[in-house]
Parts: C-alpha cells; sequence; structure tokens
C-alpha cells in the first residue's frame, strides 16, 4: 500500500512538472517571455505556434546588428511599414546598410545540385539559382550547355542587347571583295534539293535543336547583304541591256 501511494505521488508530481513552463516572465508591463517543457520559446505569447515565435500586434520584427552592419526581419502592419512597396502583413528581409547581402550554398562540386529557391507552396520552382551559375524560372531543370539562364514559357522584355566579341562576328564581310558570293543558279539547286537556303538551318533542325537568335540574326542579316550583291548585279546586266537596246533603237 505504501510503495502504492509512493508511486502515485510520483506519477503526479511528474504529470504537474511536465505540463509546467521551465521559465515564464510575467506578461505585465512587459509581454511574457516563455521557454516550455517541449523546448518551445515564446516572446509575446504564451501559445507558441513553433520552435521559437514572436508576436507583437505592431511592428514585430528581429534585428541582428553589430559594429558594421544591420539585419532586420518583420512583418509590416500598415502601409510603408519597413518598405515602400509593403503593405500590412507583408514580411521584409532587409539589410540596413550599404553592404551587400550575399546568399551562400554549399558547392558540391560545382555540379548544380544544391539550390536557393524562390517559390509559393504549390509551384516549387519559380525562381532557383542553382550552385553551378544557371538560374531557372519555372522549371528547377538546366541543360548541359553554356547557357546560364532558362526561362519556362518565355521572356517578355522592351529591350535586347547582345554584344559581339569583335568586328568579324558581324557578317560585313560579305561585301569584301574577295567574298566568294554563290551564284543564283547554285541557290537554286540548292533550294530544290533541301528546300530551305544555304547555311540557314531546315524546320526540323530547328525543332530539334532550336534557334540560337544572335546567330540566326547574323545569318539572316549575311542572306539580305547576299541578296543585296545579286541584286545590284541584276541591275548592272539590266542596264547593261537597256543601254544596248537604247542604241539598236537609234
Amino acid at each position: 500500500m505504501k510503495k502504492s501511494i509512493i508511486l502515485v505521488t510520483f506519477l503526479f508530481c511528474s504529470i504537474l512538472t511536465y505540463s509546467q513552463n521551465y521559465f515564464q516572465t510575467t506578461n505585465k508591463p512587459i509581454k511574457p517571455i516563455d521557454i516550455t517543457h517541449m523546448g518551445k520559446i515564446s516572446i509575446g505569447t504564451a501559445s507558441p505556434e513553433a520552435d521559437f515565435t514572436i508576436y507583437r500586434n505592431g511592428l514585430p520584427s528581429i534585428m541582428l546588428k553589430n559594429n558594421y552592419g544591420k539585419l532586420q526581419i518583420g512583418i509590416a502592419n500598415g502601409l510603408y511599414n519597413y518598405h515602400p512597396k509593403a503593405k500590412q502583413g507583408t514580411a521584409v528581409f532587409r539589410n540596413l546598410t550599404s553592404h551587400n547581402m550575399i546568399f551562400a550554398m554549399p558547392n558540391n562540386s560545382n555540379d548544380g545540385s544544391r539550390n536557393i529557391r524562390i517559390a509559393d507552396d504549390y509551384n516549387h520552382n519559380t525562381l532557383v539559382v542553382h550552385n553551378n551559375g544557371k538560374v531557372t524560372i519555372g522549371t528547377e531543370n538546366f541543360d548541359s550547355s553554356d547557357y546560364s539562364l532558362y526561362v519556362k514559357k518565355g521572356i517578355k522584355t522592351e529591350k535586347i542587347k547582345v554584344e559581339f566579341a569583335d568586328v568579324n562576328g558581324w557578317a560585313d564581310y560579305v561585301f569584301n571583295k574577295d567574298y566568294n558570293l554563290m551564284p543564283l543558279e547554285d541557290v537554286e539547286n540548292f533550294i530544290n534539293e533541301n528546300k530551305h537556303l544555304p547555311e540557314i538551318p531546315s524546320a526540323q533542325e530547328v525543332v530539334d535543336n532550336g534557334l540560337e537568335l544572335k546567330g540566326m540574326n547574323v545569318l539572316l542579316l549575311k542572306k539580305v547583304e547576299e541578296l543585296t550583291l545579286h541584286i545590284i548585279k541584276l541591275n548592272k546586266k539590266l542596264k547593261s541591256l537597256e543601254e544596248t537596246v537604247n542604241q539598236k533603237n537609234k
């Protein structure tokens, strides 16, 4: 009987201890700081919703600071709080100094297997920065080519500027005196046989390999310049024929 009473008392004390918080301040005049038996910490509320909870019916924020800079994480309770674009409930992560902000990840042999991801609860691939320098938008899959950015479903922009390493990358060499211009008869034979212009990829090649805009623009300019040279030659022949006809009619 005595042993049973001791056991019941021990269990009661254990349950009572388990249900209590290890550390708690009063909620007056300040909000409570609470460390619970479940290992949770809360500031501003005695009901933590996560391992660490800060609650304030105002402008709650976390500040990391040293002699060189400040980093703040906050939630706005109205327009323009923390940031000009903030609205009520907007979460803001901001650097309060003029220094850079760095998001880093393990290198892992630069294989692209690690990434920094910005996404919502349903679209997990909104923006992914991979540790091999590639960036994907709308997907996390990238190819092994030298291209650094892949955007699924396309890009809409007001301006694109393509840079060239030197003048030889452009097609003005067509106007050099020693340029070997393909005769129109050969162009015609090539078209009849291949159903596309020389040097221009076929429709199937475009489907299989895609289209490189910089290279294609150079090729299209080249064909325009070649066509211009053919027109100049034909114009000279036409003028020569006109002069011949006029002389015969005199």
